[in-house]
């Protein structure tokens, strides 16, 4: 995982550069585009006389030598370490950590340096704030405590933990300690094991985080009455019995590691975690008679015809719907069981594909009302919005191929035509025989993309190739889509 990028992790990646770094080079390090790049400098920068970044171009971007920068590194520093908003959320944390039972004000505010007036205007503060997330906060004998169901209490953690993305860490929260660390990365490698898949973001990240938090309630619960009964339906642990024995054995290695036993129901709550991921490479599906299996259909293929009405670049609905109803399955699991997954991308989607956020988002509330399912949040609307920018840029993107045929120029030709009639975006750049010595002089740092081939080619040819009729049916139209989309 990367680290999210903000102004100062760009500060920070700039100061261990040496020379100038281009805004392709940043964004890749930071998996995000080049305008978020250019966004980000020109938030640094402001309307200062004396810019922090220097810019050059063809060259890229360079920090400042100049006082400017220390003065805003110190800004940051001070703001990081003073904001009232960051000394509230760790208040509200270490009070739901500890909930239901009662904490000292004192503890909360020791390492605060901060004055009565102040702490009472936080508690207020904070009040509203759990309000809102129907947890209450009550207060006596200088102790505070929240009261709530338990899935509510989770749900707000996991809100305001905050995630980070670390090359070596797939546990992305701030200030996990070692020990817990290794678990829960041992028990994310496990999941993926015995379920023989990978699990990718972000759903690896709520895993991550609700493993966290479960260790860190169980670890502080006195109260053994406090769960929320979590019923799942025996069709569901029939049609996904893998993944209900994973949840076992990985509940099983939580009570081991905390030495403690905890409540079965945090298998049935784990099992809904896991359902509501998606899973890369799973080759165990559930059967495909769910509860859900009708209305992700039907919420899939409405969702791309109504947002293809009302944008201009053309969309490639088969293509597009193979790929988002692999969403939009663990989507509605996460909305049945009120699961929520955060989007640390969603303030530079809204900015960068802001039409296409807006349409999907107008229709995906009109939908869920006449499906009668609740409306979905702006966090799975931008990522449902990444799918639709995906299979934008793959289609307005040209491919660059060499159609390759025994001998023939004129079936050549004719497969040329079919081609480029079918795919608007294939440039075909050359049609040769399968003897030309031009075919064997192709490497892969050629700008060559796909070779398409009516024979099979030698081992030794290294770039891409796929084998078609000179027809071009169905299935070599399939063929093609697969090597060019993936």
């Amino acid at each position: 995982m990367k680290n999210k990028m903000n102004d100062k992790e760009l500060l920070n990646f700039l100061e261990k550069q040496t020379g100038y770094t281009s805004a392709a080079k940043i964004a890749a390090a930071f998996d995000v585009s080049v305008k978020t790049v250019y966004r980000h400098v020109n938030s640094v920068n402001g309307n200062k006389k004396v810019k922090i970044i220097n810019s050059e171009k063809s060259k890229g971007y360079t920090l400042s030598k100049n006082t400017a920068l220390k003065k805003f590194q110190q800004a940051a520093s001070f703001s990081d370490k003073e904001s009232p908003e960051l000394r509230r959320k760790k208040v509200i944390l270490k009070i739901l950590f500890n909930s239901p039972q009662p904490i000292a004000i004192y503890s909360l505010y020791k390492d605060e340096y901060v004055s009565e007036s102040t702490i009472n205007a936080d508690l207020l503060k904070i009040k509203n704030i759990l309000s809102k997330s129907n947890l209450t906060l009550t207060q006596k004998s200088k102790k505070v405590a929240v009261l709530g169901k338990e899935d509510d209490i989770r749900e707000k953690i996991n809100s305001l933990l905050h995630w980070h993305k670390g090359k070596n860490n797939r546990v992305p929260i701030d200030g996990i300690s070692e020990i817990d660390l290794t678990f829960i990365q041992e028990q994310i490698n496990i999941i993926e094991q015995l379920s023989a898949t990978k699990i990718p973001y972000p759903y690896d990240i709520n895993i991550c985080s609700h493993l966290y938090i479960l260790i860190q309630r169980a670890r502080k619960q006195i109260d053994k009455n406090y769960s929320n009964k979590i019923f799942v339906p025996e069709h569901e642990i029939k049609q996904n019995h893998d993944l209900y024995r994973i949840a076992e054995i990985v509940i099983e290695n939580v009570e081991k590691f905390i030495v403690k036993k905890i409540s079965k129901f945090e298998i049935n709550y784990l099992f809904k975690y896991l359902l509501s991921s998606r899973f890369i490479g799973r080759s165990s599906q559930p059967d495909q008679k769910s509860l859900y299996s009708k209305s992700v259909e039907t919420f899939t293929s409405q969702l791309i015809q109504r947002v293809a009405q009302k944008i201009k670049p053309q969309i490639d609905e088969p293509v597009l719907k193979k790929e988002l109803i692999s969403h939009i399955g663990p989507m509605m699991n996460r909305i049945k069981n009120n699961i929520s997954v955060e989007n640390e991308l969603l303030p530079d989607i809204q900015v960068e594909y802001k039409d296409l956020f807006a349409a999907i988002e107008q229709e995906s509330k009109q939908l869920c009302l006449q499906m009668k399912i609740p409306l979905i949040s702006k966090n799975e609307v931008g990522f449902i919005t990444l799918y639709f920018e995906k299979n934008i840029e793959e289609i307005t993107k040209k491919y660059h191929v060499w159609v390759v045929c025994a001998s023939g120029v004129g079936t050549s030709e004719l497969l040329k035509l079919k081609i480029q009639k079918e795919f608007s975006n294939i440039v075909v750049d050359k049609v040769i025989s399968s003897l030309d010595e031009q075919l064997y002089r192709l490497n892969n740092g050629s700008k060559t993309d796909l070779i398409i081939s009516t024979v099979e080619l030698p081992s030794y040819i290294s770039n891409k190739y796929v084998l078609v009729s000179a027809m071009l049916n169905k299935q070599d139209k399939e063929k093609i889509k697969n090597a060019i989309y993936g």
